[in-house]
C-alpha cells in the first residue's frame, strides 16, 4: 500500500486522485484506453463511495484519475482508495493508497 503524504482537506474540491494501472505479471504500464474505470474510496469508518474514472491522458499512459467535487470529502481521518478497471480481459487493479482528510477552522 502507498501513502500519499500531500496534505487534503475535508471539503476541498479539485483534488485530483491519480492512479496507475500497471499488469501485474510484467510490471508494464497497462494500456487502458478501451476499458471502464471506477475509483473506490474506503472512509475512515470503513463505508466506501464508489466514483467513476477518468482517463488523465488518452489512456495508453495506464493513468486514470477521480477530481473531486463539492461535498465528496466529507469527513476527516484516514481513507484508502483504489483503481478498478474493467476490460474484455478482465478486471485490474490499481496499488491501494492512503491518505489523511485534515480537519479545516
Amino acid at each position: 500500500m502507498e501513502t500519499l503524504e500531500e496534505k487534503i482537506y475535508v471539503g476541498e474540491i479539485g483534488k485530483v486522485f491519480k492512479f496507475v494501472f500497471k499488469d501485474t505479471k510484467t510490471k508494464q504500464v497497462m494500456d487502458i484506453s478501451d476499458g471502464a474505470i471506477t475509483i473506490v474510496f474506503e472512509k475512515q469508518a470503513g463505508d466506501t463511495v464508489s466514483k467513476p474514472g477518468i482517463f488523465f491522458t488518452d489512456g495508453k499512459d495506464g493513468a486514470a484519475c477521480y477530481v473531486t467535487e463539492s461535498g465528496f470529502l466529507d469527513i476527516s481521518g484516514y481513507w484508502r482508495a483504489q483503481g478498478n478497471l474493467v476490460t474484455n480481459d478482465g478486471s485490474f487493479y490499481s496499488t491501494l493508497v492512503r491518505f489523511e482528510v485534515e480537519d479545516i477552522l
